[in-house]
């Protein structure tokens, strides 16, 4: 199952989905945690949380202690509401 699961895929994402992308092995558990939210409303194409993950990861890299968070461009919000859980898994305060 974990290997044929195409991470660009434009299929919505399902609740069964949340437990191939645990097999996948290489995702932090914060991944998993909103992947699991995100299966739960089946509304998500897959390639947009693989994408909102990997942008948010290297936006929290780039600026680590910005406080505020303002997704000008969001479409579903996700990439904001990933950047405000990755700084409060570093125990940084960050509002959206």
């Amino acid at each position: 199952a974990a290997g044929s699961f195409r991470l660009s895929s434009r299929t919505k994402l399902r609740p069964r989905d949340a437990s191939t992308l645990t097999e996948l092995g290489t995702m932090p558990p914060l991944f998993l945690d909103v992947a699991d939210v995100v299966c739960s409303t089946s509304v998500l194409p897959r390639k947009e949380l693989f994408e909102a993950w990997e942008v948010a990861s290297r936006i929290d890299t780039a600026f680590p202690s910005a406080p505020v968070v303002a997704d000008l461009a969001a479409g579903h919000g996700l990439l904001a509401w990933i950047l405000v859980l990755l700084g409060a898994a570093r125990g940084a305060s960050r509002r959206a």
